[in-house]
C-alpha cells in the first residue's frame, strides 16, 4: 500500500491540498512536557523531539 499511499499524499502536498509540513513540529527534547501540552491541544498533530540545539 505505501506504493500507492505516498504518491497520493505527495501529490495532495503538490496541488496545495495536504500542508504535512504544518502538521509536524519539532521540539528540543527538554521541551517534551510543551510538545505533549500542544499536541492535546491540537495546536499540532505529530511532535517531534530532537536532541538539544535542533528544535523549532
Amino acid at each position: 500500500m505505501p506504493g500507492l499511499l505516498i504518491p497520493r499524499l505527495i501529490g495532495l502536498w503538490q496541488a496545495g491540498r495536504f500542508p504535512f509540513d504544518q502538521l509536524i513540529r519539532t521540539y528540543p527534547l527538554a521541551d517534551i512536557n510543551e510538545a505533549e501540552r500542544d499536541c492535546d491541544a491540537g495546536r499540532v498533530v505529530k511532535p517531534l523531539l530532537v536532541p538539544e540545539g535542533r528544535g523549532r
